[in-house]
């Protein structure tokens, strides 16, 4: 795709990279200030959860960096029309080769997109956050490990692999395989709390009771298995 001529002669890369850098003029800020006042050798085993919110601020960064140097070269840019997605790019095959090397149309970064930062912080579901955490991996995790495992457990295999992919600290393990248990307890929770069948989600007394206690505390304890020494 980066090789395709029309991105190299007519389409601009600027509105793309725009909105990653209106990203980067409030996430750098955050991680330098939080990382100022909560430094990471002070915070581990901290009851001040404020000090976990400069690994987000720090990542939010890095991966708008990382997705505008992909911008730049061309990599993962096809036509909007072709409902590209994260790993697999265009999604219709039909669309994208009717389409492809026209300059009259519509480009997108869909394909390289690594963050949902409002689902992240804001989901209330856990499967929900991890999902639109670092795409991209989520995504081949779930296409080449997850999918092809036997289902009794895919889960933490899946989880076995992402730790892996990550190294061999034993405090990546110790994170990601509490996952599916913590899956699980939310999978039993959301029995006893349907979703209504008109609005299709859950009451918002629940919510948001969901969303800061347990759905954050559990997000907190995975990080925490980044910061051990």
């Amino acid at each position: 795709d980066s090789q395709d001529p029309v991105l190299i002669t007519k389409w601009s890369p600027i509105p793309e990279i725009r909105e990653r850098a209106i990203r980067l003029c409030w996430s750098v800020p955050l991680f330098i200030i939080f990382n100022k006042l909560y430094p990471l050798d002070v915070s581990v085993f901290s009851r001040d959860s404020c000090r976990i919110l400069y690994i987000s601020s720090f990542n939010f960064s890095a991966w708008a960096v990382a997705e505008s140097m992909c911008v730049t070269l061309g990599l993962g840019i096809y036509p909007a029309e072709s409902n590209p997605r994260t790993v697999v790019g265009p999604t219709d095959l039909e669309k994208y080769k009717a389409l492809k090397g026209r300059s009259d149309i519509t480009y997108n970064s869909e394909a390289i997109v690594n963050l949902n930062i409002p689902e992240i912080e804001m989901s209330d579901g856990f499967r929900s956050g991890i999902r639109s955490w670092n795409k991209s991996v989520q995504s081949w995790l779930a296409l080449y490990v997850y999918s092809r495992a036997n289902r009794v457990y895919r889960a933490e295999l899946t989880m076995f692999v992402s730790a892996l992919w990550h190294g061999t600290y034993a405090g990546y393990f110790m994170s990601f395989l509490i996952v599916p248990m913590c899956c699980s307890v939310e999978d039993i929770i959301f029995k006893y709390i349907p979703e209504d069948p008109v609005t299709k989600k859950r009451p918002a007394w629940f919510r948001y009771l969901y969303l800061f206690t347990l759905r954050c505390r559990g997000f907190d304890m995975l990080a925490t298995g980044f910061l051990l020494k």
